[in-house]
């Protein structure tokens, strides 16, 4: 098998290449062989079967009322979706692709997958072409309505095709205290590694923001000890560095990363 990234990359452009956003996943499904998708209540989220005519996709219904529900099983499709791509028909069955990976490599695989399936980089790139730089919190969440994903995946897929310019980096934030937020996903390119360590999902974002050598005298010059509204700064070599925050939902928070 050719690597991971260009198999996903071939595989998908061609699955999407006549769809506009949002990406209609049951018509992409059925072009994977899919021959149901069924809601029942499980324990697992998502799970795919294969069988001698296709596959069966059997999405957890435990939860279809709760907020944010309906993006999280669009995603959960994609990833069961992706699966379907390292099958063929062999033997009059579904069979695994020869050489394919298999245990947390085919589930990372799987994961990218479901990103390039809800965000195809010719979309993304399309949308990209008339909107500002550097890209603010409130284009990133109109990426993410448009295209019918979350938050992190937006962003998440915004890095991958490199669409964060210099200076500017965007951290998604989930509150876990009153008025504490920790670090879900961060985007932490070159400029960035030479000013702060690297950030880790479930870091407390004001103890990673004021972290490094001379730590006390780089520490935020606003907000205290957790980031609430007003805006985060401290001094750096390169630059005045400014944590911006802009608020999702009741639990989660963007921050805008800028060096100035």
């Amino acid at each position: 098998m050719d690597s991971l990234d260009s198999f996903l990359a071939h595989r998908i452009e061609k699955l999407v290449a006549a769809q506009s956003a949002p990406i209609d996943l049951q018509a992409v499904a059925t072009e994977c062989g899919v021959l149901a998708i069924e809601q029942r209540e499980m324990i697992p989220e998502a799970v795919m079967t294969p069988d001698r005519a296709g596959f069966h996709i059997y999405l957890q219904s435990n939860f279809a009322h709760a907020s944010g529900a309906r993006i999280r099983q669009r995603f959960s499709l994609a990833h069961e979706i992706a699966h379907t791509l390292f099958f063929e028909r062999r033997d009059g069955a579904m069979k695994p692709l020869r050489g394919a990976p298999t245990g947390h490599r085919l589930e990372a695989a799987c994961h990218k997958g479901a990103g390039l399936l809800l965000v195809p980089d010719r979309l993304l790139r399309s949308a990209l072409k008339t909107a500002p730089q550097p890209l603010s919190a409130e284009y990133m969440l109109g990426f993410a309505r448009d295209f019918e994903v979350s938050v992190e995946v937006i962003i998440r897929r915004l890095n991958q095709v490199e669409a964060f310019g210099n200076r500017f980096a965007p951290v998604l934030l989930r509150r876990h205290q009153k008025d504490g937020f920790t670090i879900e996903y961060a985007v932490y390119p070159a400029w960035l590694k030479a000013i702060l360590p690297t950030p880790r999902r479930g870091m407390d974002f004001t103890r990673w923001f004021g972290a490094g050598k001379n730590q006390a005298a780089n520490a935020p010059e606003q907000g205290g000890s957790t980031l609430g509204p007003a805006r985060l700064t401290r001094r750096t070599p390169q630059g005045l560095l400014i944590a911006h925050p802009v608020d999702i939902t009741l639990s989660l928070r963007i921050v805008e990363l800028r060096l100035e």
